[in-house]
């Protein structure tokens, strides 16, 4: 993907990264960055059921992280996307 190699370029050139190393970066921003929102929530209410937190701690956490974290948004239709540039 054109797009990809892109970026990665970017990458290297304002970091000094080599290639592999840029590359496994953005694999691994890209793959935190196609969660959905169900996904999330159920990972990061174990992580947080594991740290001992019980529900009634966790919702509220849970109801203020997902106000600041970026997830996949949900599939679109093309007519979706239409409505969405064309009202």
């Amino acid at each position: 993907m054109a797009a990809e190699s892109d970026l990665i370029a970017h990458l290297r050139a304002v970091t000094g990264l080599d290639e592999p190393l840029a590359r496994k970066i953005l694999e691994e921003v890209l793959a935190w960055h196609r969660e959905d929102l169900g996904a999330w929530a159920r990972r990061r209410h174990e992580e947080l059921r594991r740290q001992g937190l019980r529900n009634r701690e966790i919702f509220p956490r849970l109801r203020e992280e997902a106000r600041r974290i970026l997830v996949r948004p949900p599939e679109q239709s093309e007519r979706q996307l239409r409505r969405i540039l064309y009202g």
